[in-house]
């Protein structure tokens, strides 16, 4: 479980990018072959996936042959958004700071985008409210 306010390096959030965006299971190995464009080298890479283990944001999820060796694979354990959420819970941002956020979020974008935004933020709250309405009525009929 990822505590509230925990925080990246800019180095942990660069890989936490590569992960979340990656969605599988990735080594060590893959993660250096995979990303050539950062300069990561090996030992710091296994300084930074410890550190994001400690910090309960990625997990061990299985091992893979590598030749003569075995690789632990990694995966995140919450989602960018769920991390972020984190975050701002960790500075005490409230729920009314989190929908003022959105809608400056919303204000930057241009209006083709923040329609199509409007429409996703609208599906979301309706399926929410779909599963709110089915957690009750289970809740009723005990």
């Amino acid at each position: 479980m990822v505590q509230n306010g925990v925080k990246l390096t800019k180095r942990e959030e660069e890989l936490m990018d590569f992960m979340w965006e990656h969605g599988e299971p990735v080594t060590c190995n893959d993660i250096l072959e995979l990303s050539p464009s950062h300069s990561w080298k090996e030992n710091y890479l296994q300084i930074m996936l410890r550190s994001l283990l400690g910090k309960g944001l990625i997990k061990e999820v299985g091992t893979v042959r590598y030749v003569k060796q075995y690789a632990r694979q990694f995966m995140p354990t919450v989602s960018k958004e769920e991390y972020f959420v984190n975050l701002a819970a960790g500075k005490n941002l409230n729920k009314r700071m989190f929908f003022k956020a959105a809608v400056t979020m919303l204000a930057r974008e241009s209006d083709n985008d923040r329609k199509e935004l409007i429409q996703q933020l609208e599906q979301m709250l309706q399926e929410f409210s779909d599963e709110s309405e089915d957690d009750s009525s289970l809740k009723n009929s005990k």
